[in-house]
């Protein structure tokens, strides 16, 4: 990871902060690797909030509790990830609530975007689960903004291109985002990210073959094809 989650004594609220390590004791080689890492982790999370303030306060989108020098504190959300969710109620969710849960993915996307940010790692694992089943949208930690570029990439599921390092040039733009929309409605309505049983150089070649997983048997497979093809400009 590139923070450190804290949860509250009372389980409450969730304290998001920087890496820190101590280096005293380390060699040259990796004390320089770990102070890397440091002003990685400081750079994503003020990005972080500084999105979180252009964005405020709307709905299906995370609202920190508090913003400050320290860190981001956020209300827990007990039913975790929309990934682990899926995974942990899998069999026992209605075909209704898997479109609800599409529905309401796209359209806190399609807000984001028309704010000019580009969340660049978009997945199940950044929609949290709410006590009334909706999700909402969080960690835009490196996310980019403006003409700030993106300081992450998705993961190999979901990304469109292969990436020669974690900050890639295609997902940072509108055309990468709607490729990552087809791999969450995918992953919303089959349980599983695309290519799941493959491993990543697999997926990434399979990918720019433009070789797929089939959906026509799905609710939303020729939209989540045409995500993949490129023919939306889009999340609206």
């Amino acid at each position: 990871g590139t923070a450190v989650l804290a949860l509250s004594d009372d389980g409450k609220r969730v304290l998001k902060f920087p890496l820190t390590f101590e280096t005293q004791h380390c060699n040259a080689q990796v004390a320089a690797r770990a102070r890397s890492h440091m002003q990685e982790s400081r750079m994503m999370l003020e990005r972080e909030k500084e999105i979180y303030q252009h964005l405020g306060l709307r709905a299906g989108i995370l609202a920190p509790l508090e913003i400050s020098s320290v860190g981001l504190v956020f209300p827990f959300f007990k039913n975790g990830d929309l990934r682990v969710h899926l995974q942990k109620t899998w069999g026992e969710v209605g075909q209704d609530q898997l479109m609800l849960w599409a529905e309401e993915a796209v359209e806190r996307i399609s807000f984001t975007q028309s704010m000019g940010v580009y969340q660049c790692d978009i997945s199940t694992r950044n929609f949290l689960v709410g006590d009334d089943l909706s999700l909402v949208l969080n960690d835009f930690s490196g996310s980019r903004i403006g003409d700030k570029a993106e300081l992450v990439g998705p993961e190999t599921s979901y990304a469109k291109a292969l990436q020669e390092d974690q900050y890639g040039t295609v997902q940072g733009s509108m055309e990468g985002e709607v490729f990552s929309i087809g791999s969450l409605l995918y992953e919303i309505l089959t349980g599983q990210k695309p290519y799941n049983d493959l491993g990543n150089s697999e997926i990434t070649d399979l990918f720019q073959q433009g070789s797929f997983p089939p959906t026509s048997t799905l609710a939303l497979g020729s939209i989540i094809r045409d995500c993949w093809m490129g023919r939306f400009s889009s999340a609206e």
